[in-house]
């Protein structure tokens, strides 16, 4: 298997496929060929620790001058290397991400283009998927941003496990490791990632997520009383799911800080309550919404301020 671009004008590395075995997940691209080399950087351009994806950048005597008539995109391009004593060596940046595995060679897991914005935060999908692949009983993963439309975007979690597994363990697992802006909203559970003629991972073909089906941990419970029933539309308003049972979680079913306080919002002006966004992350169900609503509003009522009686002395002297 070889690895190289048009603008290094040659293959770069090299791999043996028959080093491989079936349950490879990607074709590894092997070794830099001589006189040429490859790094895994950060942002910084700075190496980055054996397993962890950064982005491929290649110095060494095949690197082309750059791009004809374009010298804005050869300077984002094509940089002085920062890592060669040599004078005037350049380096350029792939926009390829990929990592060191532990035997040395090197295995190409996507395109920086994967980089999205999502709620205000920038973030890398491979992070994501490269944390999923610590997970023992993960053995094939893929995230991806699901949109609904232009205002609703979703982070979605397509894993191949080994055993039966339990979506809310895995996100547990991620909440441990990840900011609560990467942390998937839903998590779909496949018997195969579909892949590309050539091996690689095909997010077009990725199944569109059926938020109530596939992320509900618990049966479904209709609403009970009049409360429930307001508190559900609320949530189908804001969730854009139309089956939502009294104890499912509000983040299970695709909700996130920013929704939360939408919804906390609405809960406060209509019932006249303070409901505070902690609350909605300790108690997350319909149920426990409910709950709370109903114990806070007979406190407000039994609060009510009473009318003041004047004292004895005070009538006597006139003072009310």
């Amino acid at each position: 298997n070889l690895y190289g671009s048009t603008e290094c004008t040659s293959n770069v590395t090299a791999y043996n496929t028959q080093s491989i075995t079936s349950e490879s997940m990607r074709v590894p691209i092997g070794r830099p060929l001589p006189n040429i080399q490859v790094f895994v950087l950060d942002r910084h351009l700075r190496a980055v620790p054996i397993g962890a994806v950064g982005e491929l950048c290649v110095s060494g005597i095949c690197l082309a001058r750059g791009y004809v008539n374009l010298p804005q995109l050869t300077a984002n391009h094509f940089i002085p290397n920062a890592h060669s004593k040599l004078p005037g060596v350049r380096l350029f940046k792939t926009g390829d991400l990929a990592r060191y595995l532990s035997n040395g060679v090197l295995e190409v897991v996507g395109r920086q283009d994967n980089q999205v914005k999502l709620r205000g935060f920038r973030l890398d999908l491979a992070d994501i998927e490269s944390i999923l692949g610590q997970h023992s009983q993960v053995k094939h993963c893929a995230v991806s941003v699901f949109k609904e439309d232009l205002e609703h975007k979703q982070l979605i979690a397509y894993l191949v496990p080994d055993v039966p597994l339990s979506t809310a363990k895995i996100r547990q697992f991620l909440q441990e490791r990840l900011p609560d802006y990467m942390v998937p909203t839903s998590i779909v559970l496949l018997e195969t990632l579909p892949l590309t003629p050539n091996g690689k991972i095909d997010r077009k073909a990725l199944p569109a997520p059926k938020c109530a089906d596939q992320i509900r941990e618990t049966a479904y419970v209709a609403p009970r009383t009049v409360l429930e029933e307001l508190l559900v539309e609320m949530w189908q308003k804001a969730l854009k799911v139309e089956r939502i049972g009294t104890h499912d979680n509000f983040f299970d079913m695709g909700g996130h800080s920013l929704l939360a306080m939408q919804v906390t919002s609405t809960v406060e002006n209509r019932f006249s309550i303070p409901f505070p966004l902690m609350q909605a992350f300790e108690t997350p169900t319909i149920a426990e919404w409910a709950t709370y609503i109903a114990r806070v509003s007979i406190q407000n009522q039994n609060t009510t301020t009473q009318p003041v009686t004047p004292f004895a002395q005070d009538r006597e002297e006139g003072v009310l």
